[in-house]
C-alpha cells in the first residue's frame, strides 16, 4: 500500500498477513466503503485464483474471507471491480473453455422465509387467529396471527437464531426454532406446529416402571424432561398427573400403586424446578379404562374406535391381544386444572421441607412468646394444610388449636388498640383478621389480659 502525500506517494509497504500469504495475491480493488478485494491462489480456495474480501475490525485487524460461489469457481476468478455505491460490478474469469472473459454481477441479498401452519395436534385441523411471537438472537421481536387456514409467514435475516412461540386460548403453548446461521443460499423454512388442546387429558408417552414398582426408570425421566419444558413454556397452568393401571391384581393394590406412580412423576418435576403448588398427583388405578382412539384402531385391527377397554371386553381377546389391551390401559396422563396460576412466596419450597420457612414467609411457634400480648389471627387450618393467606406476611406465628388444627397469626403487640388498628388494615385487603389475647403462649380472654396487665 502507498498513501498520497502532496503531489507524490509514500514508499510502498507490504500489507503482510493475513492479506498476503505464501501464494500469489493480485488485482487489488478498494471500494468506497473501505473493503479491499483481491485475487489469490492460497490454500483453501475453490480452485485456481479466487476473489477474497478483507475488512478492518474496530481493533484495526484485517479479516479475510473467500467470496465463495457464484463469484468464485473451480477456474481462475480475479480483478473484481464494484460500481461506486452499488452492489454490482464486473470481474474476470476463465470458467468457460479456459479463456479469460469479463463477467457482470448484481448482488442479490440472501432471502429467508419462515412459512408455518398452526394445527390442532389431534385433529390436524387448522388453528386460526393463533398468536405467533418470533424472537431473534439480536433481540428483535415480531408478532403475527395465523390466518383462517392456520398459516403464517415471517421474513428472516441471515446468521441469526429464531424461536417462535405460538399461543391460542384453549391450547397449550407451542414453539419452533429456526436458524439461518451459516447458510449461504436463500431458502424457505416450512413447519407445521401442533398445539395440544387443554380440554382433555394428554398422554405422556414412554413413562415406564418395573412390574409392581413405582420408581421411574431412566428412560421415563428422559421422557418427562419434555413435560418440564412444556410447563416452563406454559408458566400459568396447574396440572394433575394421573396414573392408570390395567386390571391385573386387586383393585385396592392397583389404586395404591397408581397413586405412588403419579407421585413419583410429581416428585421428579419438582426436582427439576417446577413449583410444587402447580402439581397434583392422582392415582386412578383401574377405574378409568382407555377409550380406543382412531389412531389406536388404525394400528390394531382387532380394536374398534370408541371401544372401552374394560375388563369384560378384554376378556374376549386372545392372550396376545389381552397383553396389548392391558398395555394400553397402563398409562400416565396430565390434564390442565387451571390457567391463571401465579407463584407466591410459598411456591418455591414444598411444605414440610423446612419447618421454619415456607417460601419467603418465616414461621415461628407462638408458645415461645412470654408474657401478656396480642396477635392477629389470619386463619385456622388443618395440620397438613399450608394456607395461601400466609403468603401475604413475612412473619407468621402458629399455635395448635386441637390435635388436627393449627391457628396462624401475625404480629405481636403490647396493646389491644395497636393490634386492633392493624387488624382493620388487614381486613381492608380482603383477609379476615381479628385480635386474640395470649398469656405465655396460651389464648386468654381480653378481660383476663387486662387484669394481668394491671
Amino acid at each position: 500500500m502507498s498513501k498520497k502525500s502532496g503531489s507524490g506517494w509514500t514508499e510502498p509497504q507490504n500489507l503482510g498477513k493475513p492479506i498476503n500469504s505464501e501464494k500469489d495475491e493480485l488485482f487489488p480493488h478498494i471500494r468506497d466503503n473501505g473493503k479491499l478485494y483481491f485475487a489469490s491462489d492460497r490454500d483453501g480456495g475453490i480452485g485456481g485464483l479466487d476473489i477474497y474480501m478483507a475488512k478492518r475490525t474496530e481493533s484495526g485487524v484485517w479479516e479475510v474471507e473467500n467470496m465463495k460461489y457464484p463469484i468464485n469457481s473451480t477456474a481462475d476468478d480475479f480483478a473484481i471491480h464494484f460500481q461506486p455505491n452499488k452492489e454490482k460490478g464486473m470481474f474476470s474469469s476463465s470458467r468457460k473453455k479456459g479463456n479469460d472473459d469479463i463477467y457482470r454481477f448484481d448482488y442479490v441479498p440472501l432471502q429467508f422465509t419462515f412459512l408455518g401452519q398452526v394445527v390442532d395436534s389431534e385433529s390436524k385441523t387448522p388453528v386460526e387467529r393463533a398468536s405467533i411471537n418470533l424472537v431473534s438472537s439480536d433481540g428483535e421481536q415480531l408478532d403475527v396471527k395465523s390466518d383462517d387456514k392456520g398459516n403464517f409467514r415471517f421474513e428472516l435475516k441471515p446468521d441469526l437464531e429464531y424461536i417462535a412461540m405460538v399461543s391460542k386460548e384453549g391450547y397449550l403453548n407451542g414453539k419452533e426454532q429456526v436458524s439461518t446461521m451459516g447458510i449461504q443460499v436463500s431458502r424457505n423454512f416450512k413447519s407445521i406446529i401442533g398445539l395440544k388442546a387443554i380440554e382433555k387429558p394428554i398422554e405422556l408417552p414412554n413413562i415406564f416402571y418395573d412390574f409392581g414398582k413405582w420408581s421411574l426408570r431412566e428412560e421415563s425421566k428422559e421422557a418427562l424432561d419434555g413435560l418440564v419444558e412444556t410447563l416452563n413454556d406454559n408458566p400459568n397452568i396447574t396440572i394433575e398427573l394421573g396414573s392408570h393401571t390395567d386390571f391385573v391384581g386387586s383393585e385396592s393394590t392397583n389404586k395404591d400403586l397408581s397413586q405412588k406412580r403419579a407421585q413419583s412423576v410429581v416428585d421428579y418435576l419438582i426436582e427439576n424446578g417446577i413449583y410444587w403448588d402447580r402439581l397434583v398427583a392422582h392415582g386412578y388405578g383401574e377405574s378409568q379404562p382407555r377409550v380406543v382412539s382412531k389412531e389406536i384402531a388404525d394400528e390394531y385391527d382387532f380394536l374398534s374406535e370408541e371401544t372401552i377397554l374394560t375388563e369384560k371386553n378384554i376378556w374376549q381377546f386372545t392372550s396376545k391381544q389381552k397383553e396389548i389391551a392391558n398395555q394400553l390401559n397402563r398409562r400416565t396422563e396430565f390434564k390442565v386444572l387451571s390457567t391463571d396460576y401465579v407463584p407466591g412466596p410459598n411456591s418455591k419450597v414444598k411444605p414440610g421441607s423446612d419447618p421454619n420457612q415456607i417460601g419467603n414467609t418465616l414461621i415461628k411457634d407462638l408458645n415461645k412468646v412470654q408474657g401478656v400480648f396480642y396477635t392477629i389471627q389470619i386463619g385456622a387450618f388443618g395440620k397438613n394444610t399450608v394456607p395461601g393467606v400466609i403468603q401475604n406476611f413475612k412473619v407468621v406465628f402458629k399455635a395448635p388449636v386441637n390435635q388436627s388444627a393449627v391457628r396462624y397469626t401475625t404480629g405481636i403487640y403490647d396493646s389491644y388498640k395497636e393490634a386492633k388498628l392493624e387488624s382493620q388494615k388487614i381486613n381492608k385487603k380482603g383477609i379476615k383478621a381479628f385480635v386474640i389475647a395470649y398469656y405465655k403462649g396460651k389464648k386468654i380472654t381480653f378481660a383476663e389480659a387486662k387484669k394481668l396487665k394491671e
